[in-house]
């Protein structure tokens, strides 16, 4: 079995916290930097359009097809929808697959000729069922500010009550200068799981049990098909 390096049951996808990087391949291409740092989303949905097919550039590079179809989007799915839409339209395209521990898509070996196929599959898939774009981008100050908020309130809360060990937090002001310099800040569950030596069971359980993402972090773009 072979396994898409790409959980939806992170924050975000490789964007926002140390828990979203450790689950994306070294491999796995991420989508350029196209919009900057700003106080509050202003993307619209033909700066979306822009991500999208930036991601897509991206994944087709990253997945060896010279000639990428077009497609069309069926739907922007959210992302704890993600795992299940990609693995319900695998099948459509001939290829088992299911939902691996953690929201990761774990798809049958092929034989070797069957590889171009597959991947070709992987990209119509993601084509068609995208998550939100946004998600590779950084948070803008006013959701990054919620999600430490978050953190603080009520992930770290939970984190603890699960007998995991978490430092206090620092301020609001140390967090989001740490979060734009690196992308990298104080996160609960990503220090539980490096304190236990990143064990993988250690992290399905807090995931399992604990929320990881504040409310209304990517609010719905008019225009756009969810």
């Amino acid at each position: 079995m072979r396994r898409i390096a790409r959980l939806a049951t992170a924050v975000t996808v490789c964007a926002l916290t140390v828990t979203a990087v450790a689950a994306c391949s070294a491999t796995d291409p991420q989508p350029r930097e196209t919009v900057e740092a700003t106080k509050d989303w202003t993307t619209t949905a033909d700066q979306w359009m822009v991500l999208y097919r930036d991601m897509l550039e991206f994944r087709a590079q990253g997945s060896g097809i010279a000639d990428p179809p077009d497609v069309e989007i069926v739907r922007i799915v959210p992302i704890e929808e993600w795992p299940e839409a990609q693995v319900d339209c695998l099948a459509e395209e001939g290829f088992s697959a299911s939902v691996y521990s953690g929201g990761a898509v774990e798809y049958a070996d092929v034989p070797k000729e069957q590889g171009p196929a597959l991947n070709l599959a992987v990209y119509v898939c993601e084509a068609k069922y995208p998550y939100d774009v946004r998600r590779n981008e950084p948070l803008p100050e006013k959701q990054a500010t919620a999600q430490f908020e978050f953190f603080k309130s009520t992930v770290a809360p939970c984190v603890t009550a699960l007998g995991y060990d978490v430092s206090e937090p620092p301020s609001l002001q140390t967090w989001l200068s740490d979060y734009s310099a690196t992308g990298n800040a104080w996160d609960p569950i990503a220090e539980a799981w490096e304190a236990s030596g990143r064990n993988h069971e250690v992290l399905m359980e807090i995931q399992a049990e604990c929320p990881r993402e504040a409310p209304g972090l990517y609010p719905e773009i008019d225009g756009l098909q969810y």
